[in-house]
């Protein structure tokens, strides 16, 4: 029998096969995301047909104890959004990539934020920071978002 799932993996594939999904054009979102993957991907290696693109590129966790078997755990997930223009002159091209990530961070954090206790698997969940590109990655441009939550998990004991 194999090993159940950790907390932590169920939350990340639950970002990659449910929330993230979600995001389709219509009166919730501005854009449909075409891409959520686990890892990372170069914008410069794919096809236009994949953007926007959206990468859950790592999590780091914090755990304490809470008894022997039982452990609090508070996890920030690190997510790397891509777009590509569609404009064709260098000067348009970097103004829509970077009104269309715009968008595309606004996506992401109504999709966060519409069940933020992700379907009870956390206790909370907060946005802590987003950083966009300085537009020099043109005719894409990008964004990193910082998402904390916390839950509750158990330990597999011998």
């Amino acid at each position: 029998m194999p090993p159940a799932q950790s907390k932590k993996e169920a939350v990340l594939e639950h970002l990659r096969l449910t929330v993230f999904p979600s995001i389709i054009e219509g009166a919730r979102y501005n854009l449909t995301v075409k891409t959520v993957e686990r890892g990372r991907r170069n914008p410069e290696s794919m096809g236009a047909d994949e953007f926007p693109a959206l990468f859950i590129v790592s999590s780091a966790e914090k755990t304490t104890n809470i008894q022997q078997v039982e452990y609090e755990s508070i996890m920030t997930v690190v997510l790397l959004g891509y777009v590509k223009s569609k404009k064709t002159s260098p000067a348009s091209a970097m103004t829509g990539a970077q009104v269309e990530s715009g968008k595309f961070q606004q996506d992401v954090r109504n999709a966060l934020e519409l069940d933020p206790l992700l379907g009870d698997r956390v206790k909370w969940l907060e946005i802590t920071e987003i950083t966009t590109d300085d537009g020099d990655i043109a005719p894409h441009a990008g964004f990193v978002m910082s998402a904390r939550m916390e839950f509750v998990d158990w330990r597999s004991l011998p």
